[in-house]
């Protein structure tokens, strides 16, 4: 199984960028020219805290960062993955809300679509050695339902999510 899906990935085209500081600007020039060279078919953007943008405060850097990586997926036609990390009262609710992102409340006003994957330790769940209750939570989604819990199983050994 591991093999196959390492397979897989080694098939596809892409590419991982991890420069010690970046801004979200550069972020758009970079797509850009990789969108005009090879084609794009997804931008993953990880960890916004790290982005070097200037600003005044945490909250107003991540904030134009998004909208300006917003404006690039628009501009590109591409979507665009932006992991958030919870704040510690959405950990504590039984279900994940639009404002539980860490860096700030502002951002559900952002996102088109919001995700939040949350543990569930519930007894009657009966699981096989090695796996996790997740529930995936769509807490936001401007074109559809949103408040849809979907249980998965979380397989440690081979880092996938399956249908519960």
């Amino acid at each position: 199984m591991i093999d196959a899906t390492l397979c897989r990935l080694s098939e596809l085209n892409f590419k991982i960028l991890s420069p010690d500081s970046i801004t979200s600007t550069e972020i758009d020039r970079i797509c850009t020219v990789e969108k005009k060279k090879n084609g794009l078919d997804l931008v993953v953007v990880d960890y916004l805290n790290e982005l070097s943008d200037s600003g005044n405060e945490e909250k107003d850097i991540i904030e134009n960062a998004i909208r300006r990586i917003k404006s690039m997926a628009r501009k590109l036609d591409v979507p665009v993955i932006v992991p958030y990390q919870m704040s510690y009262a959405g950990l504590n609710r039984p279900t994940p809300t639009q404002q539980d992102g860490r860096s700030s409340s502002k951002l559900a006003n952002i996102y088109g679509v919001m995700l939040s994957l949350k543990n569930c330790n519930s007894p009657e769940i009966s699981l096989q050695a090695g796996q996790r209750q997740v529930d995936l939570w769509i807490t936001k989604n401007r074109h559809g339902r949103s408040k849809l819990k979907i249980p998965l199983r979380f397989e440690d050994k081979t880092l996938r999510f399956l249908d519960k």
